[in-house]
């Protein structure tokens, strides 16, 4: 039936609304087509059955095997960890990274983190902007048998409190191997780092305990900084560590409370032990063919809480005291 003219402009009017609508509505199911189809190629959680790939949050307990990170180059973040009392187990896998981002990420607020692998055979890190880091608010963190090598920042970052590395060499980093920033009460033994860019071990804060650790020939970025071991802070703990073979200094300590025995600096290219603060003690440490000075503490404090200390060569002297069994030259 031919419609007259009003008959159609009201036919016209009627079928508006409905193509509004219609189009209203398939542009709702292309979005959410778009959604279905972007997502999986975003980051996704991983852990317990599940395999990660790079930037993958891990919210429950893996050893890596076949995963997908283990064959990629991630171009951010390797692994965040966003769960406490999990464990991230390396075995003798590799991370890669490109230079970017964290190989792991400890968020704040995550507790009682297990991060291991086995470093005399592989169980590494490497090529990120930082080998692990442990941010602030992140507590109880343990790392053991990983290495931390070739990253562009430091190896391994603690900036939370309470935490263990152990065993975890950093190597060949473009900053520090290993660095405590603004951390309390963190331990850090039985590390071995050298060719690091600046640092072996890098310490700002108070209550840190470094024990039994090795460094040499750091300094490889930025020559006369690098030194074995820095520490900048209160009431830290340096015991047992050797020092050897071209650091700028062996040991450089910067505050007061601080406790220094059984270490071992040779062949630094000016220190072997410096210290300036009040209240320190050093006991049976021992500098041997520093280039400059052998041990030198500067402050004020009790000279006679300390003893033992010895220098073949240079200056020994601790809060004016040379001798009389506090600092010997020999």
């Amino acid at each position: 039936m031919k419609l007259s003219n009003p008959a159609r402009q009201l036919a016209k009017r009627l079928m508006i609304p409905r193509i509004r609508v219609s189009g209203f509505f398939f542009g709702i199911v292309a979005l959410f087509i778009s959604v279905v189809f972007v997502l999986p190629a975003s980051a996704q959680t991983c852990g317990g059955a599940v395999k990660c790939s790079c930037g993958d949050t891990l919210l429950d307990d893996r050893t890596l095997t076949d995963d997908p990170i283990l064959t990629a180059v991630c171009p951010g973040d390797g692994l965040i960890i966003g769960a406490s009392g999990v464990t991230l187990d390396l075995k003798t896998k590799i991370l890669n990274g490109s230079g970017n981002g964290a190989g792991v990420l400890v968020l704040a607020g995550v507790d009682d983190v297990t991060i291991t692998g086995q470093a005399h055979n592989i169980g590494r890190i490497q090529g990120f902007g930082t080998g692990i880091r442990i941010a602030a608010g992140a507590s109880h963190v343990t790392v053991t048998g990983v290495q931390a090598y070739y990253n562009t920042g430091d190896g391994i970052l603690v900036e939370g409190d309470h935490n263990t590395i152990i065993s975890s060499p950093g190597r060949h980093n473009g900053n520090h191997g290993h660095a405590v920033i603004n951390g309390h009460h963190n331990v850090i033994a039985g590390a071995n780092n050298e060719y690091n860019g600046d640092n072996g071990f890098f310490v700002r804060g108070d209550f840190n305990e470094l024990i039994g650790n090795l460094a040499s020939e750091n300094d490889k970025i930025r020559q006369g900084h690098g030194n074995g071991i820095e520490v900048i802070g209160h009431n830290n703990i340096i015991r047992l560590s050797k020092l050897s073979k071209l650091n700028t200094n062996g040991i450089v300590v910067v505050g007061n409370d601080n406790y220094l025995e059984g270490n071992t600096t040779n062949k630094h290219k000016l220190y072997g032990i410096t210290l300036k603060g009040d209240r320190s003690v050093l006991i049976n440490n021992k500098a041997t063919n520093t280039t400059n000075k052998g041990i030198l503490v500067e402050g004020t404090g009790d000279p006679f809480a300390s003893r033992g200390n010895i220098s073949d060569k240079g200056v020994c002297v601790i809060y004016g005291v040379t001798g009389q069994g506090v600092c010997t030259r020999k």
